[in-house]
Protein backbone atom coordinates (compact mmCIF):
# COMPACT_ATOMS: atom_id res chain seq x y z
CA UNK A 1 0.00 0.00 0.00
CA UNK A 2 1.17 3.37 -1.08
CA UNK A 3 1.14 6.45 1.17
CA UNK A 4 1.48 9.88 0.68
CA UNK A 5 4.87 9.71 1.69
CA UNK A 6 5.82 6.68 0.36
CA UNK A 7 4.51 7.47 -3.13
CA UNK A 8 7.21 9.87 -2.92
CA UNK A 9 10.25 7.63 -2.60
CA UNK A 10 12.59 7.01 -5.21
CA UNK A 11 12.87 3.95 -6.15
CA UNK A 12 15.92 2.55 -4.49
CA UNK A 13 15.16 4.10 -1.55
CA UNK A 14 17.71 4.25 1.54
CA UNK A 15 16.88 2.89 4.95
CA UNK A 16 19.32 1.88 7.93
CA UNK A 17 19.11 -2.07 8.86
CA UNK A 18 18.86 -3.14 12.35
CA UNK A 19 19.21 -1.18 15.54
CA UNK A 20 21.59 2.06 14.92
CA UNK A 21 25.05 1.82 17.30
CA UNK A 22 24.33 3.36 21.16
CA UNK A 23 26.39 6.01 21.98
CA UNK A 24 27.54 5.96 25.51
CA UNK A 25 25.34 8.25 26.66
CA UNK A 26 22.27 5.80 25.75
CA UNK A 27 23.82 2.82 26.89
CA UNK A 28 24.29 4.69 30.38
CA UNK A 29 20.76 6.29 30.11
CA UNK A 30 19.16 2.17 29.82
CA UNK A 31 21.67 1.64 32.37
CA UNK A 32 19.94 4.11 34.78
CA UNK A 33 16.39 3.75 34.07
CA UNK A 34 15.10 1.54 36.88
CA UNK A 35 16.83 4.11 39.26
CA UNK A 36 15.29 6.98 37.48
CA UNK A 37 12.30 9.07 37.71
CA UNK A 38 10.07 7.98 34.80
CA UNK A 39 9.09 11.78 33.56
CA UNK A 40 13.37 12.13 33.73
CA UNK A 41 14.17 8.77 32.19
CA UNK A 42 11.79 9.92 29.26
CA UNK A 43 12.80 13.10 28.60
CA UNK A 44 16.32 12.41 28.54
CA UNK A 45 15.76 9.56 25.71
CA UNK A 46 13.32 11.76 24.12
CA UNK A 47 16.26 14.04 23.33
CA UNK A 48 18.66 10.94 22.27
CA UNK A 49 15.54 9.60 20.15
CA UNK A 50 15.50 12.89 18.22
CA UNK A 51 19.44 12.98 18.18
CA UNK A 52 19.06 9.42 16.26
CA UNK A 53 16.45 10.57 13.76
CA UNK A 54 18.56 13.77 13.03
CA UNK A 55 21.85 11.68 12.91
CA UNK A 56 19.89 9.56 9.99
CA UNK A 57 18.28 12.66 8.23
CA UNK A 58 21.83 14.25 8.28
CA UNK A 59 23.28 11.32 6.70
CA UNK A 60 20.51 11.57 4.00
CA UNK A 61 18.75 8.17 4.38
CA UNK A 62 15.22 8.46 2.37
CA UNK A 63 13.21 6.37 5.77
CA UNK A 64 14.72 6.56 8.92
CA UNK A 65 13.77 4.79 12.48
CA UNK A 66 14.19 5.62 16.18
CA UNK A 67 17.42 3.59 16.38
CA UNK A 68 15.67 1.44 18.87
CA UNK A 69 17.32 3.60 21.43
CA UNK A 70 14.57 2.78 23.78
CA UNK A 71 14.71 -1.11 23.51
CA UNK A 72 17.02 -2.98 25.93
CA UNK A 73 16.60 -5.71 23.78
CA UNK A 74 13.35 -5.23 21.11
CA UNK A 75 11.97 -8.69 21.91
CA UNK A 76 12.76 -8.18 26.06
CA UNK A 77 10.80 -4.47 25.76
CA UNK A 78 7.49 -6.79 24.06
CA UNK A 79 7.70 -9.06 27.19
CA UNK A 80 7.89 -6.15 29.80
CA UNK A 81 5.71 -4.45 28.28
CA UNK A 82 2.99 -6.48 28.27
CA UNK A 83 3.73 -8.08 31.89
CA UNK A 84 2.52 -11.37 31.09
CA UNK A 85 5.82 -13.29 31.43
CA UNK A 86 8.41 -14.11 34.34
CA UNK A 87 11.68 -15.87 34.18
CA UNK A 88 11.22 -19.47 35.71
CA UNK A 89 11.98 -22.38 32.49
CA UNK A 90 15.13 -23.24 34.41
CA UNK A 91 18.17 -24.71 32.14
CA UNK A 92 21.63 -25.06 32.41
CA UNK A 93 24.24 -23.41 29.82
CA UNK A 94 28.35 -24.43 30.43
CA UNK A 95 27.52 -24.83 33.72
CA UNK A 96 25.71 -22.14 34.67
CA UNK A 97 21.69 -22.30 36.04
CA UNK A 98 20.03 -19.73 34.33
CA UNK A 99 16.10 -19.21 33.51
CA UNK A 100 14.71 -17.94 30.97
CA UNK A 101 11.21 -16.15 30.32
CA UNK A 102 8.15 -17.80 29.54
CA UNK A 103 4.49 -16.69 29.30
CA UNK A 104 2.36 -17.32 33.01
CA UNK A 105 -0.79 -15.59 32.58
CA UNK A 106 -2.45 -13.48 29.53
CA UNK A 107 -1.21 -10.85 28.44
CA UNK A 108 -3.50 -7.43 28.90
CA UNK A 109 -2.59 -4.98 25.90
CA UNK A 110 -5.26 -2.12 25.27
CA UNK A 111 -3.33 -1.16 22.57
CA UNK A 112 -0.55 -1.86 20.15
CA UNK A 113 2.23 -2.26 22.43
CA UNK A 114 5.02 0.29 20.62
CA UNK A 115 2.47 2.60 19.79
CA UNK A 116 3.82 5.60 21.29
CA UNK A 117 7.05 5.23 20.42
CA UNK A 118 6.32 5.07 16.66
CA UNK A 119 4.16 8.21 17.06
CA UNK A 120 7.22 9.51 18.72
CA UNK A 121 9.01 9.14 15.86
CA UNK A 122 6.36 10.37 13.14
CA UNK A 123 6.50 13.78 15.29
CA UNK A 124 9.66 14.26 14.80
CA UNK A 125 10.67 14.09 11.26
CA UNK A 126 8.98 14.74 8.08
CA UNK A 127 10.68 11.88 6.23
CA UNK A 128 9.43 8.36 5.52
CA UNK A 129 9.36 6.22 8.70
CA UNK A 130 9.96 2.59 9.90
CA UNK A 131 9.81 1.20 12.87
CA UNK A 132 10.50 -2.66 13.85
CA UNK A 133 8.31 -5.11 15.41
CA UNK A 134 9.24 -8.47 16.89
CA UNK A 135 6.99 -11.11 15.28
CA UNK A 136 4.68 -13.05 17.03
CA UNK A 137 5.73 -16.13 15.74
CA UNK A 138 9.17 -15.65 17.04
CA UNK A 139 7.63 -14.85 21.16
CA UNK A 140 5.13 -17.82 20.66
CA UNK A 141 7.88 -20.36 19.53
CA UNK A 142 10.90 -19.22 21.88
CA UNK A 143 7.93 -17.82 25.00
CA UNK A 144 5.20 -20.65 25.22
CA UNK A 145 5.93 -23.77 27.62
CA UNK A 146 2.87 -26.04 27.96
CA UNK A 147 4.15 -26.62 31.50
CA UNK A 148 4.14 -22.96 32.47
CA UNK A 149 1.97 -21.36 29.68
CA UNK A 150 -1.22 -23.47 29.06
CA UNK A 151 -3.57 -22.02 31.85
CA UNK A 152 -2.77 -18.60 30.39
CA UNK A 153 -2.99 -20.18 26.57
CA UNK A 154 -4.08 -23.77 25.99
CA UNK A 155 -2.12 -24.34 22.87
CA UNK A 156 0.85 -22.85 21.29
CA UNK A 157 -1.43 -21.29 18.71
CA UNK A 158 -3.91 -19.78 21.20
CA UNK A 159 -0.78 -17.37 22.44
CA UNK A 160 0.06 -16.58 18.62
CA UNK A 161 -3.00 -16.04 17.96
CA UNK A 162 -3.30 -13.79 20.71
CA UNK A 163 0.01 -12.05 20.11
CA UNK A 164 -1.15 -10.99 16.42
CA UNK A 165 -4.37 -9.55 18.17
CA UNK A 166 -1.76 -7.10 20.80
CA UNK A 167 1.12 -6.26 17.95
CA UNK A 168 -1.70 -6.07 15.50
CA UNK A 169 0.54 -6.90 12.23
CA UNK A 170 -2.24 -8.80 11.09
CA UNK A 171 -5.80 -9.58 10.77
CA UNK A 172 -7.87 -6.26 10.52
CA UNK A 173 -5.50 -3.93 12.46
CA UNK A 174 -6.50 -1.41 14.84
CA UNK A 175 -3.55 0.79 14.57
CA UNK A 176 -2.89 4.62 16.00
CA UNK A 177 -4.01 7.48 13.90
CA UNK A 178 -1.00 7.95 11.53
CA UNK A 179 -0.36 3.76 11.19
CA UNK A 180 -0.56 1.91 8.08
CA UNK A 181 -0.12 -1.77 8.39
CA UNK A 182 1.99 -2.00 5.21
CA UNK A 183 4.94 -2.53 6.72
CA UNK A 184 4.29 -0.14 9.69
CA UNK A 185 4.86 2.85 7.44
CA UNK A 186 4.01 6.13 8.92
CA UNK A 187 1.60 8.23 7.11
CA UNK A 188 1.84 12.07 7.17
Amino acid sequence: MKTERTSKLPLFYTHGIGSLPRPQAVRDLLARRTEMPSAEYNAAMDDLVRFAIRFQELAGLDVVGDGEWRRVQYVDEFLDRTGAFERIDRYEHQGEVKFRRVVVRRMDVREPVFAKDAQFLKANTKRCTKFALPSPFLIGIRYWKSEYSASAYPTYEHFIEHLVKCSRTRRKPRLPPGLTSSNWTIRP
